[in-house]
């Protein structure tokens, strides 16, 4: 194809020097000189011929190629893209309004050898699943042609906005002296901002953030992790390899000192797409498999959005440094927080903010491991509801404005986790036993004639440390939980107290002459002048390896004066590392009603004693004897086994209560509950 071989400047003319360059079909190319003489050249042709541009003497020439692309599914152009002779750069002109023009300045296009001139990389990102990147290195007799370009044509997913090479090419690049082969290539290029010089932006994924931290955020010491747990590392490989789709990959991204950081040998992390971020003109990599460049996340995130990745890419994983998570750890476009939490005192110089808990609530939070001598769990969080800053821009509201008690979640559907995080929400070790004894349970008969299906000798077991066990599946009475607790500690013997609240638990299931001789859980109601409550209080304070810990309810010589002897028998509790954890046998459990309600209470039993004792909570084990489902339960049981967990409260509590006495309702906080709705189920009497 003969473009033309000549161009004038004025009255004077000038001999036209060609240099290939590889596009998609295209409308038309031309070059303008620097005096303003335009010489445009008309081409019919297909993506596999060339396009000869001219390059006039030693005179700058911009070049534009009109080429169809898609950015965000819809045709634009490229245009004014200019290449001057020094610096050897592309850079970018005035395109139109609404156009994306792509930005290749100061991004350099390394060559493989040692001596090997500098070269700068321009690529066009055309269909049909090619892409032409051009690359020119100026010699001081440019003009003379000792060097002009060299294209090489690479295979690239359609329509790429940012493209690499994904398979070893052969670029020729030739001078007058000698010529250059290379295989390993790289190719760096951002999308620029829309021309007209407006501030919007294409769509952007939503990440996901991976760290592991102190308890003051401190996550690194002279740029390595100060830590070496194989545990953590085995956590991080599975939650950034594993996919749902065997046909798609995660990408994880990282600043240039989080990559340098990891050993050579395991970069790039294997099975995931390497996202790089740099600034840095100089910036080079051993390998271009699963590697991209960007110079911001910003542009990273959009790169992720755009085809193909939006297709090929599952899950987004920001992984470091310490100056990408001060900035987006708890950004409005994060998911979720995997959180290493290393409790052991280690010296850091490098951190990150805190999580924002007005955003994020716990998901999930693993048991404390002890590995190297270094405490740590494993925590995630989600993101439920706006930031203020965002609450305040979207409500046009003040700070003080700002409704702090409103605990609706703006997100319902917490997905989006990994499933091997999703999964270990601890609501599900409720929600997957009720489903066996509804599925395979023995059908027994009971006192109430209604039947049940049962199972025998059951555990569930609940982490207090970050989040407060209140089933989300379906709404349980917080406030009754509260009042029946207190009213058990308070010693009251009439339940008409709690009738006057509105709570009904106790009608119907207790006995008058029983309730007449009960006094409180301290006094002697078993004629053997025994505290019970207090002695576990003085034991946890002055003997906490005590194995005598124990609060019983099971009184065989009351037993016969009993309308339903105790449920609930005993609990057993055990102080380790400043925590207090309890263990609660359940001779007979309600699975549909009366489970819920006593996982909370023993759990706030837990959390009101631990206060009182100068602990942390720990652990709440829930044993069962006979955990059975009501026949007339199972319609509504069903129901509550299809609904997706939500993420358990916090619960906070007056600090200033040391006393067990001293404890009001109004002492109680639960932050962040919102359950699915409540769901009707009949007690069987």
């Amino acid at each position: 194809m003969d473009c033309g071989a000549a161009a004038r400047c004025g009255d004077r003319e000038r001999r036209v020097r060609q240099w290939p360059v590889r596009v998609g079909d295209g409308e038309s190319v031309w070059a303008e000189l620097r005096s303003g003489c335009r010489k445009q050249y008309t081409c019919s042709h297909t993506s596999r011929q060339r396009l000869r541009f001219p390059y006039v003497g030693r005179r700058k020439a911009d070049v534009q190629a009109r080429v169809p692309i898609l950015v965000e599914r819809r045709p634009l152009l490229i245009e004014f893209v200019g290449l001057e002779r020094r610096p050897y750069k592309a850079v970018q002109r005035r395109p139109g309004p609404s156009v994306f023009a792509l930005q290749a300045a100061d991004l350099p296009f390394v060559l493989p050898f040692g001596r090997s001139p500098p070269a700068y990389a321009l690529s066009c990102p055309v269909p049909p699943l090619e892409c032409a990147l051009c690359v020119y290195s100026g010699g001081d007799d440019w003009g003379s042609g000792t060097a002009a370009t060299a294209v090489a044509r690479f295979s690239s997913t359609a329509c790429s906005p940012i493209s690499q090479f994904r398979k070893p090419q052969f670029l020729y690049l030739s001078t007058k002296s000698r010529p250059y082969y290379f295989s390993h290539s790289r190719l760096m290029a951002m999308a620029a901002a829309p021309a007209n010089g407006d501030s919007q932006s294409g769509p952007q994924r939503n990440y996901q953030v991976v760290v592991a931290a102190t308890r003051d955020m401190g996550i690194g010491k002279d740029g390595v992790l100060p830590w070496k747990l194989l545990g953590d590392l085995k956590f991080f490989k599975e939650l950034t390899l594993t996919t749902s789709d065997p046909a798609k990959k995660n990408a994880v991204i990282m600043g240039r000192k989080t990559w340098e950081s990891i050993p050579v040998k395991s970069r790039p992390l294997p099975g995931r797409l390497n996202v790089i971020l740099t600034r840095s003109g100089s910036f080079d990599f051993a390998t271009v498999e699963n590697v991209v460049i960007c110079g911001s996340m910003k542009s990273a995130l959009e790169l992720l959005a755009s085809t193909p990745y939006c297709l090929s890419i599952e899950k987004v994983f920001v992984v470091g440094g310490g100056q990408v998570l001060r900035e987006y750890l708890n950004g409005p476009a994060c998911e979720a927080i995997h959180l290493t939490d290393i409790q052991s005192s280690i010296e850091c110089d490098t951190f990150i903010p805190p999580v924002d808990f007005s955003v994020f609530q716990p998901w999930y939070s693993s048991f404390p491991v002890v590995e190297s001598n270094i405490r740590h769990s494993f925590v995630t969080f989600v993101h439920v509801r706006k930031s203020v800053a965002e609450t305040h821009e979207s409500n046009g509201k003040d700070s003080t404005e700002v409704d702090t008690k409103n605990d609706k979640f703006e997100i319902e559907n917490f997905s989006f986790l990994p499933k091997m995080v999703y999964d270990r929400h601890e609501e599900y070790q409720y929600l997957n036993l009720v489903e066996d004894i509804i599925r395979s349970g023995a059908q027994k008969n009971d006192r109430t004639g209604t039947g049940t299906l049962s199972k025998f000798g059951c555990q569930m077991r609940f982490n207090l440390r970050k989040n407060f066990p209140l089933l989300t599946t379906k709404r349980v009475f917080w406030r009754g939980v509260v009042e029946e607790l207190l009213w058990f500690i308070s010693g009251s013997t009439n339940a008409k107290v709690l009738q006057e609240k509105g709570i009904h638990i106790w009608d119907g299931n207790a006995s008058r002459e029983y309730l007449d001789r009960y006094t409180d859980m301290h006094a002697d109601y078993t004629g053997k002048g025994f505290d019970q409550l207090m002695d576990v209080i003085d034991k946890i304070k002055n003997n906490p390896d005590d194995r005598r810990i124990i609060l019983s309810a099971w009184n065989p010589s009351d037993l016969k004066k009993m309308a339903l002897p105790p449920c609930h028998m005993f609990a057993q509790f055990y102080v380790e590392n400043g925590e207090l954890s309890c263990q609660m046998y359940q001779r007979s459990a309600d699975m549909g009603l009366g489970v819920p309600f006593n996982i909370a209470s023993y759990s706030l039993l837990t959390y009101m004693i631990a206060q009182v004792c100068d602990l942390s909570p720990g652990d709440f084990v829930h044993v069962i004897g006979d955990a059975h489902v009501y026949r007339t339960h199972v319609r509504a049981l069903e129901e509550q086994i299809q609904k997706m967990p939500k993420p358990f409260p916090i619960l906070k509590i007056n600090p200033s209560k040391k006393n067990i006495d001293s404890f009001m309702a109004s002492d109680f906080k639960l932050v962040g509950y919102d359950p699915h709705q409540k769901i009707e189920m009949k007690m069987a009497v």
